[in-house]
């Protein structure tokens, strides 16, 4: 009797992931047929593209394009983000500036990832923190309730 049940639960349980990767496979065909990306599908296709055969040539094209490159909430960035940015900026002649608030990061918003977070803080060159919080400075709040009345 136990024997039969591991072997349904097996095979449920191989149904499932026979369902989810058919839904996948549909998902990609029908955006490919819709010309529909989204955002995590163009992720995919910069780190595929970097990590393919022609990965070094686009990675010194787009170095050569942009010389510099800042992160905004560095904190919603994933570690495959991160790695695009790391592989591309993160070289002499170039410059990587991430900005981030780690505290923010273990909420995982947008997918962030609290360890490409402490990854990116280990390979820094340099590192700034703000001493205070300038967002809720009185005068500052005072202003922006100034031009908005």
């Amino acid at each position: 009797m136990q024997a039969q049940a591991e072997y349904v639960a097996r095979r449920r349980i191989a149904l499932l992931h026979r369902i989810r990767d058919h839904a996948r496979a549909r998902l990609a065909q029908l955006k490919q047929q819709h010309r529909v990306q989204t955002y995590d599908d163009l992720i995919d296709g910069v780190a595929d593209a970097l990590d393919g055969e022609k990965g070094d040539a686009l990675a010194r094209q787009l170095r050569t394009q942009y010389a510099v490159a800042l992160v905004d909430e560095f904190q919603d960035t994933d570690a495959r983000q991160y790695a695009i940015f790391r592989r591309i900026f993160a070289r002499a002649g170039s410059a990587l500036f991430l900005v981030g608030d780690p505290k923010q990061a273990i909420y995982r918003f947008r997918g962030g990832d609290i360890h490409a977070y402490a990854q990116a803080a280990r390979d820094a060159d340099r590192r700034w923190s703000l001493a205070g919080n300038w967002r809720a400075d009185p005068a500052l709040v005072e202003a922006i309730n100034a031009l908005f009345a």
